[in-house]
């Protein structure tokens, strides 16, 4: 019985990913609605917003590594899944006529579903704790700024959220650059 299409198994993996932003923006909107009704009764120093202050910084300087990790992961994971292609297709010939990238395409489909989960879960992360610390910072400090740069995180986080036709697309285009990378 021949393996599932990548397209076939993609459906039930972008579904996971679905559900991995919505926990992670649920999660932020409930710490959030903690904050407002619990921060009235934090005793505050009115003038000081020095946690405010720092959980904005952190937000600002997560959106460094934001912009860098994932594209970094995602070009680590491309030439772990072209060595793993080329070692197999060595395994599987014996070198006498070499073996074409699209006998390939099903397996380095499935790994790029994996990548992509795995670019999608440390992105989403990184935008994540800083609204955490913000959402903290309001809860401690009644900072009006830090409740308005949380909603902002929290909406970047949503914005992750993955689509069916974004995620073909973008494991399409992964494997284009394989096949140009595998020749």
């Amino acid at each position: 019985m021949p393996l599932p299409n990548w397209r076939d198994e993609l459906p039930g993996r972008v579904r996971a990913m679905q559900i991995i932003v919505a926990a992670l923006v649920m999660g932020c909107v409930v710490f959030a609605v903690v904050a407002i009704v619990v921060s009235p009764l934090i005793p505050t120093d009115a003038d000081s917003k020095l946690v405010t202050y720092l959980a904005l910084g952190v937000a600002v300087l997560a959106m460094i590594p934001r912009a860098v990790v994932p594209t970094i992961i995602v070009a680590t994971g491309r030439k772990k899944i072209l060595g793993n292609l080329k070692q197999n297709s060595t395994q599987r010939d014996a070198g006498t006529r070499g073996i074409r990238f699209d006998e390939l395409e099903e397996e380095a489909g499935r790994q790029a579903i994996s990548l992509l989960q795995s670019k999608l879960i440390v992105s989403a992360a990184l935008i994540e704790g800083p609204t955490f610390f913000l959402l903290v910072a309001y809860m401690l400090e009644c900072s009006p700024i830090a409740l308005a740069a949380a909603g902002i995180m929290a909406l970047l986080l949503a914005l992750h959220f993955p689509s069916f036709g974004r995620a073909a697309e973008w494991i399409e285009g992964q494997l284009r650059l394989l096949k140009e990378e595998y020749s």
